[in-house]
């Protein structure tokens, strides 16, 4: 061992060292408590054009939903949520766009997950109030390895096409 390790200035910064870090570690927050934040900025450009963004995020265990908006020199606004539920085993986005003209398309969407099976679903509104969506679920049973699925999609002009899958193993001869 080098003598510069055995004096007591060694000792002393050692001390130091592990006296910051359980200090730091008294200090800041645990992965199991609730947590917020949230934050705003805004720019301006030339001619006093601005731009603003912001977003409030709050987490706890098993739960987070976040919200942030945005708005662009030109006056078109973005705003979008989304969050998600571990006892429910829901998630969810949801966002809205309303451009300079004023014109607003929507979209958002929403997944569960439960034991055996997904559900998914989506949808998009746009500016003259025209729908589609899109949903479908799936299933597996462990007990007998069958899958299954079904599928919805659905047009801006309300027409529907379904699609539905069911799989079955062969059983050994």
């Amino acid at each position: 061992m080098s003598r510069s390790l055995r004096t007591p200035h060694f000792l002393t910064l050692t001390g130091a060292a592990l006296s910051a870090v359980l200090a730091c570690s008294a200090v800041l927050p645990r992965d199991a408590e609730a947590r917020e934040r949230q934050h705003s900025v805004s720019r301006s450009g030339p001619e006093g054009r601005t731009a603003q963004r912001s977003a409030q995020v709050s987490a706890q265990p098993g739960h987070r939903e976040a919200e942030r908006t945005q708005q662009g020199p030109n006056g078109a606004t973005r705003e979008a949520e989304r969050g998600y539920d571990a006892a429910t085993g829901t998630a969810y986005r949801d966002v809205t766009v309303t451009g300079a003209n004023g014109q607003t398309v929507t979209r958002g969407g929403q997944t569960v997950v439960q034991p055996g099976s997904v559900s998914r679903s989506r949808s998009v509104t746009g500016p003259h109030g025209e729908t589609a969506s899109r949903s479908a679920t799936r299933s597996y049973d462990a007990q007998t390895g069958a899958r299954s699925a079904e599928v919805v999609k659905t047009g801006p002009n309300g027409g529907s096409v379904v699609r539905e899958v069911e799989r079955t193993p062969a059983s050994a001869p």
